[in-house]
This record gives C-alpha cells, sequence and structure tokens, in this order.
C-alpha cells in the first residue's frame, strides 16, 4: 500500500518495470500464474487511475547452461550450436498476462522476443555480441543496444498524455 501511495503521489510521471519470469508466486486459493497477473492488474490499475503509465519489460530467454563456455569454444564462429529452443529459453511471464487482462494502452509490454529469437530459437550471440552474462541476466553491452528501443517506447507513452 506504501508503495502505491508513493508511486501515484504525484511525483512519479511514468513506471518501468519487468520481473524474473518462471518463478513460483505465494498464492492462496488462485493457480499462481492467475495470483501473479491479478496482483499486477490491481497494481498497474491503480497506477493508471493516477496518470502514470507502465511499460513492463518481458523477460529475456534464457540460455542453455555453460553458453559462454559454449561461445567460448566455438571461437563467436560455432555459436549456432549455443542457441537456446524457444520452448525452453522463454519461460511464463506474468506480466505479459496481466497486460492483456488490463488492456490499457497506458500498460504496456515491452516485448523483445523477435530480437533475441528466431525459427524457434534464441540466439547467445547477436550482432557480434554475448547476449547473457548469466543465467538470466542481459550483458551490460547487450542491453545497451535496446536502449533506443525502449526510449522510443517510453516517449510513445508519454505522450498518451
Amino acid at each position: 500500500k506504501q508503495a502505491v501511495a508513493e508511486l501515484t503521489s504525484g511525483e512519479i510521471d511514468f513506471v518501468v518495470t519487468s520481473q524474473l519470469s518462471g518463478v513460483d508466486w505465494a498464492s492462496g486459493k488462485l493457480p499462481e500464474q492467475e495470483y501473479a497477473q491479478s496482483g499486477l492488474v490491481k497494481l498497474w490499475s491503480a497506477l493508471n487511475r493516477a496518470g502514470v503509465p507502465v511499460l513492463a519489460i518481458r523477460d529475456n530467454p534464457r540460455p542453455i547452461q555453460g553458453a559462454l563456455d559454449c561461445i567460448s569454444k566455438n571461437d563467436f564462429k560455432g555459436y549456432m550450436s549455443c542457441q537456446n529452443p524457444q520452448s525452453a529459453a522463454l519461460l511464463t511471464d506474468a506480466q505479459v498476462g496481466a497486460a492483456k487482462l488490463l488492456g490499457s494502452e497506458k500498460s504496456q509490454i515491452l516485448d523483445f522476443t523477435s530480437v533475441y529469437c528466431r525459427n524457434q530459437k534464441c540466439d547467445a550471440v547477436i550482432g557480434g555480441v554475448i547476449v547473457n552474462r548469466d543465467s538470466n541476466h542481459l550483458t551490460n553491452t547487450f542491453a545497451r543496444t535496446l536502449a533506443p528501443y525502449i526510449e522510443a517506447r517510453i516517449k510513445k507513452m508519454l505522450a498518451l498524455g
């Protein structure tokens, strides 16, 4: 409640959020994903009513185990063998379902799946840049390549008024 009060106090113009996908949620009577989604819908609705847009960035795909060793072993040339099937790489992200349920242009998902994955496989190296530094974090270098796209979406959403 305190976080919602702070975020809707009039001092916050915009919220950018993300979360680790595929996690267990402490639910009561609802299935875990439904519980997570309903909580996000409740929060984002409150923010939207206060005039605060929300941009949720879908979690990035998981690399194969030992991806950095695989890339190194293949000397950046055979890194295609270091891809992870999209079905294993993309875990359930409650934010995606919450945005669909809410259906508000003021709460949107920014999904880079088409950047990370093609032909149902997610790459370990894109444009000569290693994507993941560990099992669930992007490298700083790769994250910076996404910045212009995030900035453009933020500007577009702020223009919604």
